[in-house]
């Protein structure tokens, strides 16, 4: 079960990243007329704002667990992907923006955690293995997906589906 949960958890973040990669810029554009370096500065300060959430969220799964850190940030990261299509502001925009970045952060930290405990020292390589191959496939589709979604039928239904791809995949934990 705990093995299926980190592949599933693998799934839900990559479709994140796909959503970040592809429609987020479009739907940045479409909100506040966000251009390259628009997009670099605030992909940037979010990193930023990520590497300094990191560690809190390692505190946070060590002291609440991590099973119960990565079901909670990944709902809250859901809940600001699904924000994204309200924003109006650039504002609004980099405030749902944040609120992911920091919700991933926790969830990476808490989804590390799990897989030192649950994954024994034996399998560690073929468990990684094949987390990478689920990252692969979902990355060498889900960008195309979520990108023609976009395209159809609209910004706003392409974050709502990864949003709930991404939290359906935590439903694991």
């Amino acid at each position: 079960r705990s093995q299926r949960a980190l592949l599933a958890s693998r799934f839900g973040l990559i479709v994140g990243w796909a959503a970040w990669l592809t429609v987020v810029p479009l739907r940045a554009a479409s909100v506040w007329g966000a251009g390259a370096a628009d997009l670099g500065l605030m992909f940037s300060a979010l990193t930023c704002v990520g590497l300094a959430a990191a560690p809190v969220g390692g505190l946070l799964a060590d002291r609440l667990g991590s099973r119960r850190v990565a079901l909670g940030s990944s709902a809250l990261g859901a809940l600001a992907v699904m924000s994204l299509p309200l924003c109006r502001s650039r504002a609004s925009f980099w405030a749902s923006m944040a609120v992911w970045d920091v919700a991933e952060s926790a969830y990476t930290a808490a989804v590390s955690a799990l897989a030192a405990e649950v994954t024994p020292a034996s399998w560690r390589g073929s468990a990684n293995s094949l987390l990478n191959q689920v990252q692969d496939v979902t990355f060498g589709t889900m960008p195309l997906a979520l990108g023609l979604l976009a395209a159809r039928v609209g910004q706003g239904a392409a974050l709502l589906s990864a949003a709930a791809l991404m939290l359906g995949s935590s439903l694991a934990f």
